[in-house]
């Protein structure tokens, strides 16, 4: 016998031996399953058919008008046991039935057929629970926000936001900011801002609450543009929508606007939403992106005087509150209100960077409120 046969044979038994081995694994896989598909077909059934109703009663809530809801739920809950005693309960029976067949077919080495038909009848089940019960779970969190912590929102105690102490005015304003994050950092990438300084720009100007205007001069919205430079923009927000202010937008630093910002809200009935319709500085949304997208504005034009990236950035901050023109006294030389700006927006900053400080944030918050903080802030990542 030549050293090739020997070769070529030996490499066949080694082919053979794994064959066997992956056979026998495969044998013992079948078996495991056919056992346990009689409880685990069982399971699945039960949980897509829940799931399914769960979530088919939150569709039909969300259709019908307000009035309608309870008894829409009412009649959909008596549907309910007829649907398990004549459909689902039949199936599973039959279903329990099949496994039970196929268990004694098992230990008979049954057909591969009959095999592909176990697995594509698990994957089937597996699809029919899991695609449901994660739109059912989807929308039953949404509900718990909206009508078990959403109640709970307008009775939550903040720390002071103007605090003269440091410590205290910076947790007061992260109480308030944190609601808008999500939002905060997508803008931020967006247009390139370095991480947490839009989040610090709303820190300083409204203190992280939208309904914050300045009373002297109607500087409005989470980080406050004056009512001629909004309309300036024309086009504002992620939607390109039409830039609108209350009242009158000529007044300039005019204490009788702001006053008439302030009723206004307070007619309102510092209803947010409804406010946001009349003057889009105040929605949260359009607010951030034109103040994110206008800071990219000011760095490009910065950059394009042939300044460095990192003193672009920061007379990009500066231009936001005091206008391109009195960001410099001049070239490179930052002016003193410039400075004072900058200076503000790195502290709040270093707060929000700061673990300790998040802390203390949240620890204080939850010492005086039933719900956490992380359920508080997610409220609003939810809506917004």
């Amino acid at each position: 016998m030549t050293t090739l046969s020997i070769t070529k044979r030996g490499k066949a038994n080694y082919l053979e031996e794994k064959v066997s081995k992956v056979g026998w694994f495969t044998d013992k896989i079948n078996k495991i399953k056919a056992t346990a598909d009689i409880v685990l077909d069982q399971l699945l059934l039960w949980g897509a058919t829940a799931s399914s109703m769960v979530y088919g009663i939150y569709k039909i809530a969300e259709k019908l008008p307000d009035g309608f809801n309870d008894i829409a739920c009412a009649l959909y809950g008596a549907a309910m046991p007829f649907v398990i005693s004549k459909i689902v309960y039949p199936l599973s029976k039959k279903l329990a039935r099949f496994d039970k067949e196929k268990l004694k077919q098992v230990k008979q080495n049954y057909c591969s057929k009959l095999k592909i038909a176990s697995w594509l009848k698990t994957a089937m089940l597996t699809l029919a629970f899991y695609f449901p019960a994660m739109q059912a779970a989807e929308k039953t969190e949404n509900f718990y926000y909206a009508y078990v912590i959403g109640p709970k929102i307008s009775q939550v105690v903040l720390d002071e936001k103007d605090s003269s102490n440091l410590q205290l005015a910076a947790i007061g304003r992260i109480q308030r900011t944190e609601r808008w994050l999500p939002l905060i950092r997508q803008y931020e990438e967006k247009f390139g801002m370095p991480e947490f300084t839009l989040y610090a720009m709303v820190m300083e100007e409204s203190y992280g609450d939208p309904l914050q205007i300045n009373k002297y001069d109607g500087g409005a919205g989470l980080v406050h543009c004056q009512p001629a430079s909004w309309l300036e923009r024309k086009k504002v927000g992620p939607n390109n929508e039409e830039a609108k202010v209350f009242y009158d937008a000529n007044v300039l630093a005019s204490n009788e606007y702001g006053k008439k910002l302030e009723n206004m809200i307070e007619s309102a009935g510092y209803d947010l939403e409804a406010i946001s319709k009349i003057d889009n500085r105040f929605d949260v949304k359009v607010n951030l992106y034109e103040i994110a997208e206008i800071w990219g504005e000011h760095y490009e034009y910065f950059k394009s005087l042939g300044y460095s990236n990192e003193i672009a950035k920061k007379a990009a901050i500066a231009a936001i509150h005091t206008g391109r023109h009195g960001v410099f006294v001049k070239p490179g030389v930052f002016s003193k209100r410039a400075k004072r700006y900058l200076r503000r927006i790195q502290q709040w900053r270093n707060a929000r960077m700061n673990p300790a400080i998040m802390k203390l944030a949240k620890k204080r918050f939850n010492e005086k409120n039933k719900i956490p903080f992380s359920r508080y802030v997610k409220y609003f990542w939810m809506r917004y």
